[in-house]
């Protein structure tokens, strides 16, 4: 998930600075298991309104394509200073939260 944070501009050094965001729904799929040493591939998509963002990742096995496990998560972005849910601010270049 750090990574989804990183490319949406919510990552690491803006959340220690402003704000933090709190998983207020998580689901999870467990489909087919992977071992040790397997290769996975995963995609990740995500919707975001201002008071919300759902992202949504699958996990395929990387060689003969079948999906592993799912996931969606609901995050809400809160401030530091109030302790309350605040939008999401808005990034200009890709109109996802940044």
């Amino acid at each position: 998930m750090d990574e989804a944070y990183e490319l949406m501009g919510c990552g690491i050094a803006y959340l220690k600075e402003t704000s933090y965001t709190f998983t207020a729904e998580a689901h999870f799929r467990y489909l087919r298991e992977l071992h040790a040493g397997m290769q996975v591939r995963r995609f990740s998509s995500s919707i975001s309104t201002p008071s919300a963002c759902i992202i949504s990742s699958s996990f395929v096995h990387a060689e003969e394509g079948w999906l592993s496990a799912m996931s969606e998560n609901m995050v809400l972005h809160i401030t530091r200073r109030r302790r309350r849910w605040c939008p999401f601010p808005i990034s200009s270049a890709h109109g996802l939260p940044r």
